[in-house]
């Protein structure tokens, strides 16, 4: 009984971490009254080649904030910023490839741009290499794979992300 306590605790921890770390991924919108100036001022940044102001920029194309949505500018922006090697534009670039909006359908370079992602710690991009291999999109289809990054994944979330919601969690159960 005790054991499946805790190994119902660990999978509710786990399924909260994740859900906790995709809302956390998200960016504050600009507020509408200074919306102009600051997209200015993030497109005066990109200009002079900050990966940030291009990632930024990349991304209020995506939500057409400030201006109508275009996944190609989108495209453009965080292409400039994935090949100064940032983790978010990669990732998302990943995301386009993968769908085919603003560039061509390419699995290949969705692959690619995941993977790199992954290696500086993206954990949404570990998560996408997982499915990727499981259902061998972009790669050979190979599970073995699929499920070392679906489980590295889940590692470092549950080691350094929810170490603390876990401990709380985890304390708050009365054995019998």
């Amino acid at each position: 009984m005790r054991l499946l306590k805790l190994f119902i605790a660990m999978l509710l921890t786990t399924v909260g971490c994740f859900t906790e770390a995709q809302v956390s991924n998200r960016e504050p919108v600009p507020v509408l009254e200074s919306l102009g100036s600051e997209v200015a001022n993030i497109r005066e940044q990109a200009a002079r080649g900050d990966a940030m102001a291009e990632y930024r920029l990349g991304r209020l194309y995506l939500a057409g904030t400030g201006f109508t949505a275009d996944y190609k500018q989108a495209a453009k922006y965080l292409q400039l910023a994935a090949e100064q090697g940032l983790t978010e534009a990669e990732m998302v670039l990943g995301y386009l490839y993968e769908n085919g909006k603003g560039v061509p359908r390419d699995g290949r370079r969705a692959f690619e741009y995941y993977a790199a992602a992954a290696k500086q710690g993206d954990l949404t991009a570990k998560n996408n290499l997982a499915s990727m291999y499981e259902h061998g999109r972009g790669v050979r289809k190979d599970i073995r794979k699929s499920l070392d990054w679906y489980a590295f994944g889940e590692q470092f979330l549950t080691a350094v992300h929810c170490d603390r919601f876990q401990r709380k969690f985890l304390a708050s159960i009365t054995y019998d």
